[in-house]
C-alpha cells in the first residue's frame, strides 16, 4: 500500500498520547538491548527522559506532533522539537513511528519531511536525530534523506557470551 493515500496533519491529543507511549516503549526496549538495563530500569529511564523533554506535557512549547492517517486509522506519527538540546538553530526528531503494515512504502520519509517543513517554518536551520546502530532500515532511510553522522557511540563487550 503506497504512502500517497495518507493524510498528515497535527496529531490529536489521543494520537499524541499513543505516539508518546510508543516512543517510551521503543526507547525502553532499545535501552535494555543496547545498554543492558533491566526492563524495569529501562522503562523508568524512558519515562524520566520523556518527562524531562516535556515539562508541560504535550503542550510544551516548541513541540511538533504530526499524525498520518489512512481512512481515519492512525498509520504513523512523528514527534519533533523546534529547538534541539545542543543548538538553538537545530530541531530534533525524537521519534518516528509507522504501523507495521505500512512500513517500507515511503511513509516514514513523508513524516520526516513534514516534520522538517514544520520546524523550518519555525526557524530551525538543521534537523538532528539519534538512531541505534542496529536499526539499519532507519539508518538507510535517514542517509538517503541527507542525514550524516555527526557523532558515533561504540561499544565492545569485555566478557564472552
Amino acid at each position: 500500500m503506497p504512502a500517497d493515500d495518507v493524510q498528515i496533519s497535527p496529531a490529536t491529543p489521543d494520537e499524541v498520547e499513543h505516539l508518546l507511549a510508543a516512543s517510551r516503549h521503543a526507547f525502553a526496549e532499545s535501552l535494555a538491548r543496547h545498554r543492558g538495563l533491566s526492563p524495569a530500569d529501562a522503562a523508568e529511564k524512558a519515562d524520566r527522559d520523556t518527562a524531562a523533554l516535556l515539562p508541560d506535557g504535550a503542550g510544551t512549547e516548541g513541540q511538533v506532533f504530526l499524525a498520518a492517517r489512512r481512512g481515519g486509522d492512525l498509520a504513523g506519527a512523528v514527534w519533533a522539537a523546534v529547538q534541539g538540546p545542543d543548538r538553538p538553530d537545530a530541531a530534533w526528531i525524537y521519534f518516528v513511528w509507522v504501523a507495521p503494515a505500512g512500513r517500507r512504502r515511503g511513509l516514514g520519509r513523508r513524516l520526516v519531511e513534514e516534520a522538517a517543513t514544520a520546524v523550518r517554518t519555525r526557524g530551525a536551520r538543521y534537523l538532528q536525530l539519534n538512531v541505534f546502530g542496529d536499526n539499519t532500515a532507519a539508518i538507510a532511510l535517514y542517509e538517503s534523506m541527507g542525514f550524516t553522522v555527526a557523532a558515533q557511540q561504540m561499544t565492545r563487550p569485555l566478557t564472552e557470551g
